[in-house]
């Protein structure tokens, strides 16, 4: 739908402007021009350019399938999960080239653990299942779109552009006159027109109804059609690009005015019209080029060379697409199943291309696409081994690419290569340095940092007017933007804490007070949100993702700033140091007097004395309170609300700062933020949350990441190396009561 929709020939689009013309009874209703449906706008994060990996690594047959030493960790079952929008975008976009993102109109994920991808809580119901029969439709005609304009319809309900008596879901003209729809012909070719109506039947005749276009003679129909039986009527014409006009008039209004008042059945005539209906064009001409993606996909095409067969082509494309989609080889018998479908649109006359479309639709459709299930090979043995091959592919993919393995990663696979450590980390590596890779900045950095959190920040215009959408999606490229340059130059989490540079577009520029200058892009060139410089901060007030605007705004309320949440967030977030909820009927801040107000820290310190409150408030205030020098909006300032000058000091475990410079620094060197950022890594790599189970798995991958320097880059290539990452063990009989409610009798192990 959305390629389609990207080539609509014509300018149509639901809402709509009327505008109305009182002489002669004419109404006018406008279609302006539609927006494609294109996939949501993302920030402009720089790419690696392409590169040739090189050869395939060749595995040692010493290494290949040696177990990592488990030492005294534990390694914990793996559940099946099915891939969320995220990934289910990326891995069709791979596997077909297209550029569309069906999943956008999926439910959308819940999380857990602050990640979308937890496999716990991935469900599915009716409504997903609807939505991926749309989706699988949508992706196959993509994949096969020949570049050619497609008709397309729109329907225009006419209680809508000129309404109705009564909220009757009719439009009734009860007197002469013409209603008029404007719009605009991008591709010259044949529309069809139509229009459904009834008559409020009165005198001799039915209502006269003359459809025309462009007020040239039309065709005059008798709408002989009653409210409980409509009639729809068509006119074809063929047209040139440029403006229009679709007109509908009444010819013959009729009462009879001696007897009764207008509007009563069977002594007035009346046309209501129902809906109006566009469709077109037909018999454009077909593209000039083909597309990438049809190219790539439809490699042999029986319809256009009879020297190749139905099967043979058949089974050529869909063994290729099912062992990407289906992410391992597939079986003979498993083709000769999606070439029947082939067979079957060759039995009813249609073309090869209809029956691979029809295959395609089936293909992912396939629950092996839409889940990612590892079939234990070992479901009686209690302790940890190996994922196989295939699965370790999909592991190291979905993790890295948010994407199903490429063909390269699928071939190591199948040569038995990857359970070789060095294969693996070889692997890992280049990925890392792939384009693919920008997945990391938006699904782990977007959830860990909480930038799409941003996307949703309510904030008081009346208190706030020059706050707006663009600067707030400002805020979250910001913060995206330097994470991707932290990981991708081997900086540390340290380094994302106490970063001296930004990125600022003009907005930023103007909202941080910085007056560089930033450039607007040019119309029509550069990112929707104005072009991004990376700037020096040493000098200013902003340093780290602390004094990012993004993460000072997803810290406040509406009206004013919040050190607990502030605090929180840094605790949640950057230390794992979870504060407990709130004890019931705790009290809020105290209230302001009249004529005494207090600073925010006065009444922080004030709220902190009750032994309700104390234990949690004595770490979350003091960093909050730290930051107190930046407002709601992430605005530096010397006053608060109340014009009261700010005291952005305290002590933070066990150690005394004033401002925020020291409060950034004494946080980057708690051990708890390595720690922490370890947690998060592995808690999105494995789809699932880290417990106590893992402590001991985290503390190996602190410290072998930082014998390799300690960058986030470094953390992500030893959770790929953890043996949580590379193996599992079967589910054990008490848990599968545990985490399912089962029977102390039922079957256990992998079934």
């Amino acid at each position: 739908m959305a390629v389609v929709m990207m080539r609509t020939s014509l300018a149509l689009i639901a809402a709509v402007f009327l505008a109305t013309a009182c002489e002669n009874n004419q109404e006018y209703y406008l279609l302006e021009e539609d927006a494609p449906a294109l996939p949501e706008l993302s920030c402009p994060v720089p790419v690696p350019e392409a590169t040739d990996p090189g050869p395939l690594p060749v595995a040692d047959p010493a290494r290949v399938g040696t177990e990592p030493d488990i030492g005294g960790c534990g390694v914990r079952p793996r559940s099946m999960s099915r891939l969320n929008r995220a990934e289910y975008d990326r891995t069709v976009q791979a596997v077909f080239g297209i550029d569309i993102a069906p999943a956008r109109y999926f439910p959308v994920d819940d999380t857990l653990g602050g990640f979308d991808n937890n496999a716990d809580v991935l469900a599915v119901g009716a409504l997903l299942f609807e939505k991926y029969f749309e989706a699988a439709a949508q992706v196959a005609d993509a994949a096969l779109d020949d570049g050619a304009v497609k008709p397309q319809s729109h329907l225009i309900e006419a209680e809508a552009a000129w309404g109705a008596p009564n909220e009757v879901p009719v439009h009734v003209l009860e007197s002469e006159g013409k209603r008029i729809v404007v719009w605009t012909v991008a591709e010259p070719g044949e529309y069809e027109f139509a229009v459904r109506a009834y008559g409020e039947q009165a005198g001799a005749v039915p209502p006269m109804m003359e459809v025309l276009i462009d007020d040239a003679y039309g065709d005059v129909f008798d709408v002989d059609g009653t409210a409980s039986q409509p009639v729809r009527v068509e006119i074809r014409r063929w047209l040139e690009a440029g403006e229009h006009t679709f007109s509908v008039a009444y010819l013959n209004d009729y009462y009879r005015a001696e007897n009764l008042p207008r509007g009563i059945p069977e002594v007035d005539r009346n046309l209501a019209i129902d809906y109006l209906e566009i469709t077109g064009p037909f018999g454009a001409a077909p593209a000039a080029e083909v597309p990438a993606p049809r190219a790539a996909l439809l490699t042999c095409n029986p319809d256009e060379d009879s020297s190749v067969s139905d099967e043979d082509c058949g089974a050529e494309i869909l063994s290729r697409v099912g062992r990407l989609l289906l992410r391992r080889p597939v079986e003979t018998a498993e083709v000769a199943q999606w070439t029947s479908f082939i067979r079957l649109a060759r039995s009813n006359g249609d073309s090869f291309e209809h029956g691979l479309r029809l295959a395609l639709r089936a293909l992912l459709l396939h629950p092996g696409f839409l889940f990612r299930v590892e079939v234990d090979d070992q479901p009686d043995v209690p302790r940890a081994h190996l994922v196989d091959d295939f699965e370790l592919a999909s592991r190291l993919s979905y993790f890295l690419w948010s994407a199903g393995p490429d063909d390269r990663l699928l071939t190591l696979a199948e040569q038995g290569a990857l359970t070789d450590p060095a294969v693996l980390e070889a692997e890992a590596l280049r990925m890392l340095d792939d384009e693919r890779a920008r997945s990391i900045t938006d699904n782990f950095a977007g959830q860990w940092l909480q930038t799409r959190a941003v996307d949703a920040v309510q904030v008081d215009y009346g208190r706030f007017p020059q706050f707006s959408d663009n600067l707030k999606q400002s805020m979250k490229c910001e913060t995206e933007l330097v994470f991707n340059e932290v990981f991708r130059e081997g900086g540390s989490v340290r380094d994302l804490v106490t970063a001296d540079f930004t990125y600022v577009n003009p907005l930023l520029d103007r909202h941080y007070d910085f007056d560089l200058g930033v450039a607007q892009a040019e119309e029509g060139a550069g990112h929707k949100y104005g072009h991004f410089e990376r700037v020096d901060t040493s000098a200013t007030e902003r340093r780290g993702v602390l004094t990012h605007a993004g993460t000072l705004t997803l810290g406040a309320h509406p009206d004013r700033t919040s050190p607990v949440r502030r605090g929180k967030w840094v605790l949640d977030q950057l230390l794992c140091i979870p504060p407990p909820p709130p004890p019931p009927m705790v009290e809020g801040l105290p209230e302001q007097e009249e004529g005494n107000a207090k600073t925010f820290r006065e009444l922080m310190i004030q709220h902190r004395t009750d032994p309700n409150c104390m234990g949690c408030h004595t770490m979350m205030d003091p960093i909050g309170l730290g930051l107190e020098n930046f407002d709601a909006i992430g605005r530096w300032r010397t006053e608060d609300e109340n014009g009261l000058p700010v005291e952005p000091s305290d002590s933070l475990f066990g150690q005394e700062f004033s401002g925020h410079g020291e409060l950034i620094e004494m946080l980057a060197d708690h051990p708890n933020l390595q720690r922490c950022m370890v947690k998060k890594t592995m808690s999105y790599a494995l789809s699932r949350t880290v417990s106590y189970q893992d402590e001991c798995a985290v503390q190996d991958t602190v410290e072998r990441a930082a014998l390799r320097g300690g960058s986030i880059r470094d953390v992500f290539v030893e959770v790929v190396l953890s043996p949580q990452f590379r193996m599992r063990r079967p589910m054990q009989q008490s848990e599968w009561t545990d985490l399912y409610g089962l029977p102390d009798d039922a079957p256990g192990g992998a079934e």
